[in-house]
């Protein structure tokens, strides 16, 4: 089995949008080829997964983007506290690919403010 890696960026996005709850918008550029290197057509990719949870390494959600053509997703997360975030994609095989490395963010839900301006970009290294 050939295992697939994102070769570009993972651009995440979180803005609060009211004291209540709480939405994430992810943002990436599609992979273009697999770990070992032979091409990955948008034709091959059944869709993204995104994989969040209040715990390090464990994501208790996912979300199934799939629409093969997509770069962008929002959503809604529960009210306040630290979310990690990863992301993988599969293919029409069914093969997963490595996640992305995690990221987090902290939402806080004391104040009705917004957060703007927070892009996190996640780089992916190569699966030895």
């Amino acid at each position: 089995m050939k295992g697939l890696k994102i070769i570009a960026g993972l651009f995440i996005m979180f803005m609060a949008t009211n004291i209540y709850a709480a939405t994430m918008d992810v943002t990436w550029i599609q992979p273009t080829q697999r770990e070992d290197s032979t091409p990955l057509t948008q034709a091959e990719i059944a869709m993204f997964r995104v994989s969040y949870g209040t715990t390090a390494g464990v994501y208790t959600t996912q979300v199934d983007v799939t629409d093969n053509t997509a770069t962008t997703t929002s959503i809604s997360l529960l009210p306040g506290g630290t979310y990690y975030v990863v992301m993988s994609v599969i293919d029409i095989a069914g093969i997963e690919s490595v996640f992305t490395p995690e990221q987090f963010i902290v939402l806080n839900t004391a104040a009705p403010k917004s957060v703007t301006g927070l892009t996190l970009t996640v780089g992916v290294s190569p699966t030895p």
